[in-house]
């Protein structure tokens, strides 16, 4: 055997070795419709949106802003609401799982006091239109340490990736000014990623019904926010047919955090929570 053909076994060996040793790990009898051993889940589905909102944001110039809570002074309740759940096990007992939420919302009220937000002032009586725009992107690496039959437990860890926005315009008056009305706007806008550690389980009752429960948080200062992070979620899910279910659950995200951006500087705290429904997939 030549120099050159020893050289390429030697390097070839250490490849073949990780190929096998992945191969091997990969290597699991998954079951479609158990969702202790499927390989890809999916969950489709709204969310019934309850929420509460404080914001403070800061002006360029060192205007302090008013705290205002969106919800009471500004009037925000309606949302158009999407989320999208999934995982791929790719062995027995670690998954990747990745979820999606968005949450659009508008409103229009008069002003009952003064607000400042950010670089502008909007007087009492002003007609403001507010527009909100809230998403939540979701990526984990989930560890299930203890796998049985019928229950498995793990613990995760990844990222939240929150895109959160609001708008407030208005037409207001200007005494002595040419011409006598003005329109005035201001936009606040923050997202970044957030580490979070937590843990989740399954619990497979019967071979129609099974429970899923997810608890995430982090205390923590990752630019451009600084404070907590707090994530719950539990769902029910009926599933009549090998690969396909219905099922229910509730939600509760906790935001309260400082913000230091360019196009956010202030203060948000942020919870939504509510009931859940969706379809399900097992393959």
């Amino acid at each position: 055997m030549t120099q050159r053909a020893l050289a390429a076994s030697l390097v070839s060996l250490p490849l073949l070795g990780l190929t096998l040793a992945a191969r091997t790990a990969l290597a699991f009898d998954s079951v479609a419709g158990d969702p202790i051993l499927d390989r890809f889940n999916i969950d489709l589905g709204t969310f019934f949106y309850g929420t509460g909102t404080t914001i403070t944001l800061n002006g360029q110039y060192g205007e302090r802003g008013t705290p205002i809570d969106a919800e009471r002074t500004l009037g925000l309740r309606e949302a158009d609401r999407f989320r999208l759940d999934g995982y791929w096990r790719f062995t027995k007992h670690q998954r990747l799982r990745v979820s999606y939420f968005q949450a659009d919302r508008h409103a229009a009220k008069t002003l009952d006091q003064t607000l400042q937000y950010g670089n502008v002032t909007f007087p009492v009586n002003a007609s403001v239109s507010t527009q909100n725009n809230a998403s939540i992107a979701e990526l984990f690496y989930e560890f299930d340490f203890l796998v049985l039959e019928n229950f498995s437990l793990g613990v995760d860890l990844g990222i939240h990736n929150i895109n959160f926005g609001m708008t407030l315009s208005a037409t207001t008056k200007v005494p002595g000014a040419t011409p006598a009305t003005v329109t005035v706007s201001q936009n606040a806008s923050a997202d970044g990623p957030l580490p979070m550690i937590g843990m989740s389980a399954i619990w497979r009752v019967s071979p129609q019904f099974y429970f899923t429960a997810s608890a995430q948080g982090l205390k923590v200062t990752v630019s451009p926010y600084s404070g907590s992070f707090q994530d719950y979620g539990g769902s029910v899910v009926w599933q009549p047919f090998k690969h396909f279910g219905v099922g229910g659950g509730y939600d509760l995200f906790l935001l309260d955090a400082s913000v230091n951006k360019t196009s956010f500087n202030g203060h948000l705290n942020w919870r939504y929570s509510g009931p859940r429904a969706f379809i399900s997939g097992s393959f």
